[in-house]
């Protein structure tokens, strides 16, 4: 059974269905205006990070293109960020790009070259694992400002009145940190792949895979769960369909159930790409590495 809300490639497929009736330009941007709980709204990201901004410049972007479509130029704004550190998921380099649908427009010229971001994005596959998302200015008082998409920032529990705090979205953004579907490699001893026999919707927001087990693709473990209890809650995350297969960590001592606190997106594979760490299967310990508590999510992917 499908959950009922649209998200993710789903989302980035409805833009692209539409610039190519109107502009013959497909958007793989997630541009829905943001008017939820920002800490939320993140948790559903590939990757979050907290940086600088090298520079901002409108440009036609030439979509590589994948997954099976053709792309045209669109216009986009691609924000270059240099890494202070990665929030959720696995950063592709020290420096990375990040594009967002049309001409980003910031109050007071705040996008400027030097300024201190939020920025994150979603791989998309229909140009070939970009990211594209968008970013948020943290001014030296501390106050969070956006684009008009995220001129209704707010967290939970902090007044709506008032810019939003640098302080208490970190704070926020820490007390989730395990919801993140990539937290949940860490500490386990090995990864195997599975395909999605049946999705069984248990509540609003709670529902599970049942999985068959297709072999492993790092280290090996004594056993693979069959379900994966996904506790997704309000969030905005991806999810895969029956027939999709996913990447599954397996701990030293299997437990089956499998439960995720949060978003399932890191688990999932397409066209042989694991677009939650931003590798290809056959390149996966270059986004996680074993330990000696077990696996680890690399904070950049390593390209030795």
């Amino acid at each position: 059974m499908r959950k009922p809300h649209f998200t993710g490639s789903q989302i980035v497929a409805v833009f692209i269905a539409w610039y190519i009736v109107l502009l013959s330009c497909p958007s793989p941007a997630q541009q829905d205006p943001i008017d939820r709980d920002f800490a939320e709204f993140l948790l559903g990201m590939d990757v979050v990070v907290d940086g600088t901004l090298v520079s901002a410049d409108f440009v036609t972007h030439h979509a590589i293109g994948g997954c099976g479509m053709e792309t045209s130029p669109t216009p986009a704004t691609e924000m270059r960020v240099r890494v202070s550190s990665v929030v959720f998921g696995s950063a592709d380099d020290s420096t990375i790009v990040v594009s967002t649908l049309g001409h980003s427009q910031f109050p007071n010229s705040a996008l400027r070259p030097g300024a201190h971001v939020i920025a994150w994005g979603g791989r998309e596959c229909t140009d070939s694992w970009r990211l594209w998302g968008n970013a948020v200015v943290v001014a030296a008082s501390g106050d969070i400002g956006g684009d008009y998409n995220s001129e209704r920032l707010f967290l939970r529990d902090q007044p709506r009145d008032r810019p939003m705090q640098y302080s208490a979205l970190i704070a926020s953004l820490a007390t989730m940190r395990s919801r993140h579907s990539s937290h949940i490699y860490a500490g386990m001893q090995a990864v195997a792949v599975v395909r999605v026999r049946e999705i069984q919707r248990i509540s609003r927001g709670h529902f599970a895979y049942l999985c068959d087990s297709l072999g492993w693709v790092m280290g090996a473990g004594q056993s693979t769960p069959h379900r994966i209890v996904v506790n997704e809650g309000n969030l905005v995350c991806e999810w895969a369909r029956v027939g999709d297969s996913l990447l599954m960590p397996v701990a030293k001592v299997p437990t089956d159930p499998m439960i995720l606190p949060g978003c399932s997106a890191a688990l999932l594979i397409k066209d042989g790409f694991a677009p939650g760490l931003g590798v290809p299967l056959t390149l996966l310990p270059h986004a996680l590495k074993i330990g000696t508590a077990g696996l680890e999510v690399r904070p950049v992917i390593s390209r030795e």
